[in-house]
């Protein structure tokens, strides 16, 4: 796939974190890992990052890319999903949270495809009602998921549905991986 002109690729539009500025010119800036536009264009597709905005554009966004990638990031607000904030709750940005689901809202809307990676998929189960373990670390039986190694090594398995897309990709229903969150999926959303 990577042998096409830019110009005939996918384009995926990327969220990305507002970080601000602690040195030189005072300013927000918009972040996210290059890891995600390398996979976008290794699959095929042309990355398009975008900050967090007013999400009454996200319609205009919809229109214009053809699939949305909801990246990792912060702590998705526990206001989100009617929750009072767990005392270890890490930092939340709702005017982040604010956008990406309009976004998530408009691509649905239009059709078109979404990929949630940590952060984007714990956002898409809130979009559907769904909530939130919002610290790990307090859940009993769970996986480690603050790693020491950031090198992203994969550390644990996890089982896919035998038969699934996914497992087929892989040709197998066990893959290994790396895991970096602080929340998770608690109750499941509906759809």
């Amino acid at each position: 796939m990577t042998s096409q002109p830019a110009g005939v690729r996918p384009t995926v539009l990327l969220t990305t974190s507002t970080v601000p500025r602690t040195s030189s010119l005072r300013r927000d800036d918009a972040m996210t890992g290059r890891n995600y536009s390398e996979a976008v264009f290794e699959a095929g597709g042309l990355p398009l990052m975008v900050a967090n905005l007013d999400p009454s554009l996200a319609a205009g966004y919809a229109a214009v890319a053809d699939a949305l990638l909801l990246t990792g990031g912060g702590d998705a607000d526990p206001a989100r999903f009617g929750a009072a904030p767990d005392r270890d709750l890490g930092s939340v940005d709702p005017e982040r949270d604010a956008f990406e689901l309009e976004l998530y809202r408009a691509f649905r809307e239009a059709g078109k495809p979404v990929l949630g990676v940590c952060r984007g998929v714990q956002l898409i189960n809130v979009a559907h009602g769904g909530t939130l373990h919002q610290h790990l670390p307090s859940v009993a039986a769970t996986w480690q998921h603050d790693q020491r190694d950031y090198r992203g090594l994969p550390s644990h398995a996890v089982e896919l549905e035998p038969g699934s897309r996914l497992a087929r990709a892989f040709g197998t229903p066990t893959v290994r991986t790396n895991s970096y969150h602080h929340q998770a999926v608690n109750e499941v959303g509906s759809g």
